[in-house]
């Protein structure tokens, strides 16, 4: 390939790469969520005259970003909470996706004409899961209680496969002109159920081969990037659910991989996430945004007008579905043990309605539309092809706009923000560290493996601490934390200062650059632990 050719390619990348550098600061500096800005910013440059076509092929997104950016979102869950929300977690990643593609597919039949309600079915599977790569940067900057951020994370974790065994089975009946309710339902359990082991398999095999080559921590986060593919590959070759798959064997990893991880290994594989997540997830709803323009070409025919009728009132139905939905799985079983029991208090409708307003979807949705088939088996076309896809952004906008916009500030209304963690229970967890830390020491005295003058030293440390975390109360806390804040805002300044005098030595010659480089990084691990 000539140097012409690469040229243009190499330029359009660097270009998308700075258009995320500038949207995802305006987006910090406005406070907003940059998936929002990303989109916006992505559909605007899709029309400036002259800009190359960029297509999103559902097989990258599929392949190359499903796989990593659902590890990383599995891996920082929690087995224990998860399992702990199963019942609500399995109503909204499960039953929530079933009522949104019917309540779809009936509505956008009867009110877009000549729409087919098989199509109209493959739409609502569409867009029936909310998108994790959307949702969890939005609910984790927004300061949720824990038990929701749970909840949400967990279902976009887990309706993504759930969705995609729909669309298939919705795909499979257009194409081929049949539909087996039993077929569907046992496609759905097998896939499921197959990829969840497959999973774990993976995750075991590739732990095994972490305890054994344990390697330097560049090694280790090389391997945790390539672990989602390592579970999606096989289970997508075997036609079961890749994303189930990375999911389990993430939830896998967080509860095992820590046990034997050195920790410089794994702060390297955080370090490398945060880059790495943030990079594809800029990268993947910048490309969403592009890709308006060619839809709406391929939609020529129709007016505009009736294309934004079209598009809100499927938006509609999303949403509407999902309020209903939630309040109904919420407050029907209430009513009726109130039937049966009595009167009992009712659950809050505070945490109902942020999960309720909480139904983003993203690229995952837009990767489903793209992969629709162009013919059917008969070799006529797909019926509303560029029709389906044209709805599926349209629903994509309108729930990153609307309420990925007003969530914050409903949040903020009902007073639903996480409060800080009680000092009181944080106190007893740093208590019991130090008491285990003080048995330890104990214990290595009595063996004499260690010097008197070092054990001495140690010992006097951890009982400065325990004596702190037993003395303190409430009141003594609040008097400690502002002594703290006081403490590592002075350190610092200090720290400051011995940097600056670092990189004068530097520039003078009198310290090597090697030696530099080093010293400077245990002055920015000191900074990083205030």
């Amino acid at each position: 390939m000539s140097d012409g050719v690469r040229m243009p390619n190499l330029g359009i990348v660097l270009g998308l790469l700075v258009a995320i550098v500038i949207l995802a600061g305006l987006a910090a500096r406005l406070r907003i969520s940059y998936p929002i800005l990303l989109v916006v910013g992505g559909l605007a440059l899709g029309f400036v005259p002259g800009l190359p076509a960029i297509q999103l092929s559902p097989e990258l997104v599929f392949l190359i970003f499903l796989p990593p950016l659902l590890y990383a979102e599995s891996f920082s869950s929690s087995y224990r909470e998860f399992s702990a929300n199963l019942g609500p977690i399995v109503l909204l990643a499960v039953g929530l996706v079933v009522v949104t593609m019917f309540s779809v597919g009936m509505v956008a039949h009867l009110v877009i004409p000549g729409l087919a309600l098989s199509a109209a079915l493959v739409l609502g599977a569409i867009v029936g899961p909310t998108d994790e790569v959307a949702v969890a940067p939005l609910i984790e900057r927004i300061g949720l209680p824990r038990r929701l951020i749970v909840v949400l994370e967990a279902e976009s974790l887990l309706n993504d496969g759930v969705s995609l065994v729909l669309f298939n089975v919705a795909v499979t009946a257009v194409v081929a002109g049949s539909f087996s309710l039993l077929g569907a339902s046992l496609q759905l359990l097998t896939s499921a159920l197959g990829g969840a082991l497959i999973g774990l398999i993976a995750g075991w095999l590739i732990l095994q081969v972490r305890r054994v080559v344990p390697g330097p921590a560049p090694l280790g986060a090389t391997i945790s990037l390539l672990s989602g593919y390592a579970a999606y590959l096989p289970a997508q070759a075997l036609h079961l659910s890749g994303v189930l798959a990375v999911v389990a064997f993430g939830l896998y990893a967080s509860a095992e991989l820590p046990r034997f991880t050195p920790a410089d290994v794994r702060l390297e594989i955080e370090e490398t996430w945060n880059v790495v997540t943030f990079l594809l997830n800029s990268v993947l709803f910048i490309l969403v945004g592009l890709q308006l323009h060619d839809i709406l070409t391929d939609l020529s025919s129709t007016t505009p007008l009736t294309l934004l009728v079209y598009g809100i009132i499927v938006s509609a139905i999303v949403m509407v579905a999902r309020i209903a939905w939630v309040f109904a799985v919420t407050y029907v079983p209430w009513l009726a043990s109130m039937l049966l029991r009595g009167p009992t208090p009712p659950p809050d409708w505070k945490p109902v309605a942020v999960v309720s307003s909480v139904g983003i979807r993203g690229a995952i949705s837009l990767a489903a539309a793209l992969s629709v088939p162009i013919t059917t088996a008969s070799g006529g076309p797909f019926p509303d092809r560029d029709l389906i896809i044209y709805l599926t952004f349209a629903v994509i906008f309108a729930t990153m706009i609307l309420q990925g916009s007003t969530l914050p500030a409903l949040v903020h209304a009902l007073g639903l923000r996480e409060a800080a963690p009680l000092r009181e229970q944080e106190m007893q967890v740093r208590l019991e560290l130090t008491r285990a830390a003080l048995d330890r020491l104990a214990s290595l005295a009595e063996n004499e493996e260690v010097p008197a003058d070092v054990l001495e030293d140690v010992r006097s440390h951890l009982e400065k601490q325990f004596r702190r975390y037993t003395t303190a109360g409430q009141k003594g806390l609040e008097v400690k934390k502002e002594l703290v804040t006081r403490k590592k805002q002075l350190l610092r300044d200090v720290l400051k200062e011995q940097r600056e005098t670092l990189l004068a030595m530097r520039a003078e010659g009198r310290v090597p650059d090697d030696l530099g480089r080093q010293i400077q990084r245990d002055l920015d691990l000191q900074e990083v632990r205030l």
